[in-house]
């Protein structure tokens, strides 16, 4: 396969845009309501529920961007969310049922309990079918993974 050399210049743009996007996401001075919200809507990617509302997908630029905005505000409940987050830094996903439960409850969340972990092929599917959507197998497409 050929290779293709990008030009420095797009790269940078590339990034600066990848930036902005966080930053807007993800701003400094997000609200409590909203840090809870991006941690329910990510562990969506990781546990089998009922029910899900809302997607955002899990990067290491958005933990970390995440863990960087509670850790210089002051929340009611700041222990849980570095508690996820710092374990989702590392890459571990292991207590994302616990941890999505846990969000869920304090949401007051009546409906969509998480029961267990996707597989890895529940959470690619889940992926593709909510953020890869040119990679949507037939089978995904007939239903919501």
């Amino acid at each position: 396969m050929e290779e293709i050399e990008i030009e420095p210049e797009v790269v940078e743009e590339i990034q600066e845009s990848y930036i902005d996007s966080l930053e807007r996401d993800i701003p400094m001075d997000l609200s409590e309501a909203g840090v809870q919200n991006l941690i329910h809507w990510m562990s969506h990617q990781k546990i089998a529920a009922d029910t899900k509302w809302g997607h955002f997908e899990i990067t290491q630029e958005r933990v970390e961007r995440l863990l960087e905005v509670v850790k210089i505000n002051d929340y009611e409940h700041q222990d849980i969310y570095l508690d996820i987050l710092q374990r989702w830094g590392g890459g571990d996903f292991s207590q994302a049922v616990e941890d999505h439960n846990r969000i869920w409850t304090l949401q007051g969340g009546t409906v969509g309990k998480a029961t267990r972990l996707l597989t890895p092929e529940e959470e690619q599917a889940y992926i593709n079918y909510h953020f890869r959507r040119d990679a949507v197998t037939e089978e995904e497409e007939n239903g919501e993974p």
